[in-house]
């Protein structure tokens, strides 16, 4: 390290490189095996969040290395691609074991042709739909009541009644995520961007923000989730890029996406919580410092993290009712589910399977049969599979681009019919 950076001793700390998203940083530490989550002695775990705080970097050797074009490509803001998998005969319900897989009505919508939004029974029927003339739809979220809550990326934050009708937007660069709390009240993510000098003294950074909202669309909270990096004992894990000439002839005043958060939920439950996690923390997910973390919503800090080296640009990292914690990792060659204990640090379940990726988008759900709907989302493809790995349902995106290509599908989530309160409803099966 230089000395130069305001910084100090943080680090460029995303491991395990892409092909098209090449990590930002490189770090010196000891062999880890992957028989745990962690999977590194004990010395080394401050460094890489996997313990409560890292006091002292000072024993640590951090070496910051020359940057590529493409590492530079990474922070930037770039655009997500449509759909990455050829179209095939065979659409919609392609598999299906009755019996296995959790009843239910399935919520998705494609990212490319975005006007509309499915909810589709267990066959693939289509048994409700919503309209909407608003660009960029990205994700929803369905209430009981037949609404959606609904994201447009960079554009607006809406809620529309089960008609379609739109009853409150605010327009604004909402992005990637939306949670209603059991009060009524609503959690997006949104970002604004501007010059922050501590980051870089002359180029714009895409600074993601938590926003609440009341159920009328009142704003009740907003802070930075920058800040609460910055003012944490995890700022290290920023990556040093004040120094770096970002420009390039065909955008010459870049944003850096520092770091792209694309998933942020409030704790609610109480009962099988590890000790370091409170209810009314947030666990968020950010992208491009390969990390999930928790943030004191009244503190503004991040008061715990954990990922690097074990994850890859993940997303949707969600608290399970046992109390362990479930992400999408997205990877460089393969993705997968993993299940893990924060406490122990150890893997609890993972779901791998050969050809398995999607290296931009991805989420997954538990079922409360136990089952795990992933969601492969750059191949429009969404699949249930149960403990041991069994496919028992699979979804292939009707909707192709114009090069032929399934439409990506950010997110599929699954709801019984009994959740479900609003027009004729109902599952044929």
């Amino acid at each position: 390290m230089t000395g130069q950076s305001t910084y100090g001793r943080r680090l460029l700390i995303t491991a395990l490189v892409s092909l098209s998203l090449v990590a930002l940083i490189a770090v010196l530490m000891p062999h880890r095996s992957r028989d745990s989550v962690c999977g590194v002695v004990s010395s080394a775990t401050d460094l890489l969040g996997c313990a409560e705080q890292a006091e002292d970097l000072d024993e640590y050797r951090l070496v910051r290395p020359e940057y590529q074009s493409t590492d530079i490509e990474r922070i930037l803001s770039l655009p997500y691609i449509g759909g990455a998998a050829r179209a095939t005969r065979n659409s919609g319900v392609v598999r299906h074991v009755a019996g296995e897989a959790w009843r239910g009505l399935s919520l998705y919508n494609s990212v490319v042709t975005s006007d509309r939004i499915y909810l589709i029974d267990m066959s693939g029927r289509v048994v409700h739909t919503w309209h909407t003339d608003i660009p960029y739809l990205h994700v929803t979220e369905l209430l009981p009541d037949g609404s959606l809550l609904a994201v447009f990326e960079d554009t607006a934050f809406v809620k529309m009644d089960a008609n379609s009708r739109v009853q409150w937007r605010i327009d604004t660069r909402a992005h990637h995520s939306v949670q209603q709390l059991s009060n009524g009240d609503i959690l997006f993510l949104d970002r604004e961007s501007s010059l922050r000098p501590e980051i870089h003294p002359s180029s714009d950074t895409l600074e993601d923000f938590i926003v609440l909202v009341s159920p009328d669309g009142t704003e009740r909270l907003r802070f930075s989730l920058l800040d609460c990096v910055l003012n944490s004992s995890f700022a290290y894990l920023l990556p040093l890029v004040n120094d770096l000439d970002l420009s390039t002839a065909e955008n010459p005043n870049p944003e850096i996406d520092i770091l792209h958060a694309n998933h942020a939920e409030v704790i609610e439950i109480s009962e099988n919580l590890p000790r370091s996690f409170v209810p009314g923390h947030i666990l968020v997910s950010l992208r491009n410092l390969n990390t999930i973390g928790i943030i004191d919503p009244e503190e503004k800090t991040m008061v715990w993290a954990w990922g690097p080296p074990n994850l890859v640009s993940q997303h949707h990292s969600t608290v399970l009712e046992n109390g362990n914690i479930m992400i999408f990792n997205n990877g460089s060659h393969r993705s997968e589910i993993i299940e893990f204990d924060s406490e122990s640090r150890a893997s609890r379940w993972r779901y791998r399977e050969n050809g398995f990726l999607s290296r931009t988008r991805g989420s997954s759900q538990r079922l409360p049969n136990g089952n795990t709907l992933i969601t492969e989302s750059d191949d429009g493809r969404v699949i249930e599979v149960t403990e041991q790995g069994e496919i028992v349902w699979e979804f292939l995106n009707p909707q192709q681009t114009e090069k032929g290509l399934r439409q990506a599908i950010y997110r599929m989530t699954r709801y019984s019919a009994e959740e479900l309160n609003f027009g004729s409803i109902h599952s044929n099966e």
